[in-house]
């Protein structure tokens, strides 16, 4: 399952305690900011990245556990400064300090637009986090949804130390793509495939989150159909040529969104044009051709493959038939970036 590594470090900088900050020994020269610790590649422009991060920044939680038990951070917007090479609260009023000797924990997420759904709450020792009836976008807008799991950190007496709190982040739904390959034999055929449209998906859910591992709940009996497709049909048609040219032989449509289920059985509807010398010979709308019953996991692509062969515009009797790959969202190995003072 691929993650995303975010180091929270406390940055020395000169700044005077805020108002609301809880009476304890603080340590004034220093803040609590954030600078990343690992650069990532998307593999599609929705996907939360560390880059995606620097530009859209995050929400944060954290808590201090010794006394006074106070909540240091609640949905606070986080954002890169470029100048200084750390996220920093965007507000003046949500910096805070490390206290000495005190223990803290904190969670983070983004987008910052779905920051309703999620909720961190801890003990010291226990935590839960989950997220509440979250909602797949009808207009299939959904973004990646990314929760970072909870992590420890305490700054010691000796305030010339550096203390750091490293943040992992999970991805928290599932994503799906189709792809269709041209197996006709005769070089000449092309096939365009286009409104393909995943149905019946939750559409909203909630989740207990354990480790990273998101357990999902349906919400009533509401059901999305998630289209792969812009508006007017046009953006997602796939063109595939001749079996021989092994490079083009396959196309596929652009990743979505869903709230992940288990054991599920959902079915797709798209339209296929056959074409031989830049003639049509065939066409037809498919409906709701079934899938193959799959468990779908959080952070997990899911990709739905179908063979597009000459025995469909034979005969009736030979059906599309889907197969499904599950993969791990693939990104370049963590490297670590370090940071002076």
């Amino acid at each position: 399952m691929k993650k995303l590594f975010i180091l929270a470090a406390a940055i020395v900088a000169f700044a005077s305690c805020s108002k609301n900050e809880p009476e304890a020994t603080v340590v004034p020269t220093r803040e609590i900011k954030f600078a990343t610790a690992a650069e990532t590649r998307a593999t599609t422009a929705t996907v939360e990245t560390a880059t995606t991060l620097q530009t859209n920044g995050f929400s944060v939680w954290g808590y201090m556990m010794t006394a006074p038990q106070a909540t240091i951070f609640e949905k606070v917007d986080v954002k890169y400064n470029s100048t200084s090479r750390v996220w920093e609260p965007v507000e003046d009023a949500d910096v805070k300090y490390w206290s000495a000797g005190n223990k803290y924990w904190f969670s983070a997420m983004a987008p910052k637009s779905l920051e309703d759904y999620y909720s961190f709450t801890t003990d010291g020792t226990t935590h839960n986090q989950s997220i509440s009836e979250f909602t797949i976008a009808a207009d299939n807008s959904t973004p990646d949804l990314i929760v970072a799991k909870p992590a420890y950190a305490v700054l010691g007496d000796n305030e010339t130390s550096n203390e750091a709190v490293g943040l992992t982040f999970d991805h928290m739904l599932s994503r799906v793509k189709f792809t269709f390959t041209n197996a006709f034999a005769d070089d000449n055929v092309t096939i365009k495939v286009s409104k393909v449209t995943l149905n019946g998906v939750v559409a909203k859910g909630s989740a207990s989150i354990d480790n990273g591992v998101a357990e999902w709940t349906p919400i009533g009996d509401g059901t999305r159909n998630v289209n792969f497709y812009d508006a007017n049909n046009e953006t997602e048609v796939l063109v595939n040529v001749a079996q021989t040219d092994a490079a083009v032989d396959s196309a596929g449509t652009v990743y979505r969104y869903i709230i992940p289920q288990k054991n599920v059985t959902y079915s797709v509807s798209f339209h296929l044009e056959i074409m031989a010398d830049n003639q049509t010979i065939a066409t037809k709308d498919y409906e709701n051709i079934a899938l193959p019953s799959t468990t779908f996991v959080n952070g997990k692509g899911h990709v739905f493959n179908a063979n597009i062969v000459e025995k469909i515009i034979e005969s009736e009797l030979h059906p599309i038939e889907f197969t499904v790959t599950v993969t791990d969202w693939v990104d370049k190995k963590p490297v670590d970036i370090k940071f002076e003072n």
